[in-house]
């Protein structure tokens, strides 16, 4: 039997600190002579490493990033997205490993990461097929504004291509979105000296299965896609398509690697991302002005909730809408017109009028807002 790790790294599994992948690459305490017991040996260390938790350092620089991205997002200058992985994804299948079950994984924490020269290979792959397969959906002008342009020579003269707008950062695994993000996984192979032999020995039914362990990817990841506006949004549209329909990684074909969303997650996104708007909408605002968004919050709110019905007159809503107009007699006439406007606009989408919105606005004395 040989003896593998190195004594220095014996505590790299241990603590509040745990680094996967210095596990997997340097901690393997002993490698047994014998075949069987060494496949043993081996199930038994993936199966040890993949129990390994997230490290509180990974948690920390997660919510940072997070954090970070949002307020880009809030700018419209970047698109998010939060999928979760159906099944298992396999990542960097073909790295370098010590032991031939290589995963993607950040050099500083030990957890899994898709990288985003990856995930723009795969977009730029997809729209492509739809520049020029039968469902078109990029023309050729789209395409090189979102992923750039080949250089070009005309008479002699290099032109030196052009850059995409779009950056794809890495997509970082979401934390608590499973209880660890790696997972032992066995794919069989049934016909090895089939695929050994490149095809020259016949795959029979007689040939006998060998399953080899793995390391495969599980829970959610946070996508994001950096570029101006609506390009941005186009491009996060575009890789959560090849996501779900082409997958990412290796072994799609066996079912691997395919995406869907995480509906928790992107809610979470959402609402974070529009209480960035509102406070940056918020800054330069008066008190008057900030009241009058609040009014329009609180009635998208209640919308949503009443799902396509609305309030009696004289409850929650309305009430609130009075009190307002009370209590505008003093503000500024720039701001008792942006009231006015807010409640013509919104109540009649909350509160059932009655077919008498002129008497009900009268009545509430909006006629007296508008005046200059």
């Amino acid at each position: 039997m040989v003896t593998m790790a190195r004594k220095a790294i014996a505590a790299a599994d241990r603590g509040s600190h745990p680094h996967t992948g210095l596990v997997l690459d340097r901690l393997l305490d002993k490698w047994p002579e014998d075949q069987t017991e060494k496949g043993k040996a081996f199930v038994g260390f993936i199966g040890n490493a993949c129990k390994l938790p997230v490290p509180e350092v990974y948690q920390a620089a997660y919510q940072r990033w997070y954090e970070l991205i949002l307020q880009v997002s809030a700018r419209r200058e970047a698109a998010l997205w939060a999928g979760q992985v159906e099944g298992r994804l396999f990542i960097g299948t073909g790295g370098v490993s010590p032991l031939e079950a290589a995963v993607t994984l950040h050099h500083t924490y030990g957890t899994p990461f898709i990288p985003g020269s990856a995930l723009k290979g795969l977009t730029r792959a997809y729209a492509l097929e739809r520049i020029e397969g039968s469902k078109r959906r990029v023309n050729a002008r789209t395409f090189d504004t979102l992923f750039g342009r080949e250089p070009e020579t005309t008479d002699g003269d290099w032109d030196g291509g052009e850059a995409g707008y779009l950056i794809f950062n890495n997509a970082w695994w979401i934390p608590h979105s499973a209880r660890t993000p790696l997972t032992p996984e066995i794919v069989t192979v049934h016909h090895a000296d089939y695929y050994s032999s490149q095809g020259t020995t016949p795959a029979t039914d007689f040939d006998s299965p060998t399953p080899n362990a793995q390391i495969a990817v599980q829970g959610s990841f946070l996508f994001s896609i950096e570029g101006a506006g609506q390009w941005a949004e186009f491009g996060m549209e575009l890789l959560q398509m090849a996501l779900q329909h082409w997958g990412a990684g290796a072994k799609t074909g066996a079912g691997y690697g395919y995406f869907r969303e995480d509906d928790k997650t992107q809610r979470e996104i959402q609402a974070r991302r529009d209480q960035a708007e509102r406070s940056a909408r918020e800054i330069g605002m008066t008190e008057n002005q900030k009241t009058i968004q609040a009014f329009i919050d609180c009635c998208q709110k209640r919308m949503a909730e009443l799902k396509g019905k609305k309030e009696k007159q004289n409850t929650g809503i309305h009430q609130q809408a009075s009190k307002l107009v009370k209590g505008a007699a003093n503000w500024a006439p720039e701001e008792k017109q942006a009231l006015a406007q807010a409640i013509r606009r919104w109540l009649p989408q909350v509160v059932d009028l009655v077919n008498k919105e002129k008497e009900t606005f009268k009545k509430m004395g909006i006629l007296a807002l508008e005046q200059p």
